[in-house]
């Protein structure tokens, strides 16, 4: 029996942040301490890391938009309103705006998370 789409996204969403968590505590712990020390100013892996983020975002996002316009056009059965949806966009939209201020490895996010919100 499969999960209700809102079960699997809410899933895999708590998943994923969960992984993408225990991946930055790993990157922190394991960082060389010859880095530190060096006082080196850039972090290869951590770069790398970032643009994973990116990448993943875009892809979250993606989703968002097309489950939001699903459940504005009654496609989809569930309780999972299109405002929820649009404010998880919102939040990773100034997620990847503040990722994109503070390590300027990753472009700036398309998006606006000060636009009207849906109804």
């Amino acid at each position: 029996m499969s999960q209700p789409i809102e079960q699997e996204a809410l899933f895999e969403l708590r998943f994923w942040m969960q992984i993408l968590g225990d991946h930055c505590r790993f990157i922190v712990e394991a960082l060389a301490e010859s880095y530190l020390r060096a006082n080196v100013h850039q972090f290869p892996a951590l770069s790398r890391f970032h643009r994973q983020i990116e990448l993943e975002m875009a892809i979250f996002q993606s989703f968002l938009h097309e489950l939001e316009e699903m459940e504005l056009n009654n496609e989809v059965l569930g309780v999972l309103s299109p405002l929820m949806a649009d404010h998880m966009a919102r939040e990773e939209c100034y997620y990847l705006q503040k990722l994109a201020e503070t390590t300027g490895e990753v472009k700036p996010p398309a998006c606006d998370p000060t636009k009207p919100r849906t109804e």
